[in-house]
């Protein structure tokens, strides 16, 4: 976390002039400190009071559901060229930003958590939960398929290892998230964001 707090404050004192690949992944960066940062609160702060617990939650929702769209917008960026964000790419953002709104007054519908709790065992995801994760599940699958396809097609040799380095960064927050989602076990809060560290470290 504190390397990729860094290298945003250095990649910003130092490029004046970035290409929409560049500002889409320190944006990345920038969500997945946001992201983080709450979570070793969350982690600390196991035996506090519940609604502290909720608190810190909502503060790592803005950080943790941008990762994803924004790892799909940094793929098909790398993929098809974009120097200019298109139209449809804002589009993207249109289900993170509602999640976020839902995560934050769950306690008047528990569209997002039926019952809430820092332990896996005691979590009962809500309904929109579902569609949230589906959302983003779809996402780093047609990135995966972008990546794979433009790999394959590629005669370059560069390009096809930075296919592999992004493949690779996209399927691991995938399979440790879907695990953590639909296995049903106990596993660590800290998983997926860490899985991301992965993530960000080989796609940069």
């Amino acid at each position: 976390t504190v390397f990729v707090l860094v290298f945003i404050i250095w990649s910003l004192q130092t490029q004046k002039k970035r290409q929409l690949l560049h500002r889409l992944f320190i944006l990345v960066g920038v969500s997945y400190v946001w992201w983080v940062i709450p979570l070793i609160g969350l982690h600390y702060a196991r035996n506090a009071d519940e609604s502290v617990i909720y608190f810190l939650d909502c503060l790592l929702q803005p950080g943790g559901v941008m990762c994803s769209p924004l790892f799909f917008c940094m793929s098909l960026t790398f993929v098809m060229g974009y120097e200019r964000a298109p139209k449809w790419m804002y589009a993207v953002f249109i289900v993170p930003v509602l999640t976020i709104i839902i995560a934050w007054t769950n306690p008047l519908h528990h569209l997002y958590y039926a019952q809430f709790s820092i332990l896996r065992s005691q979590l009962v995801f809500g309904p929109y939960m579902w569609f949230s994760a589906g959302y983003n599940y779809i996402l780093s699958v047609i990135a995966l398929v972008y990546l794979v396809v433009y790999g394959l097609r590629s005669r370059s040799k560069l390009y096809w290892r930075q296919c592999i380095l992004f493949s690779i960064g996209s399927l691991i927050p995938l399979v440790v998230n879907c695990y953590a989602t639909l296995s049903g076990r106990e596993v660590s809060i800290t998983a997926t964001p860490m899985s991301f560290m992965v993530t960000v470290f080989l796609h940069g």
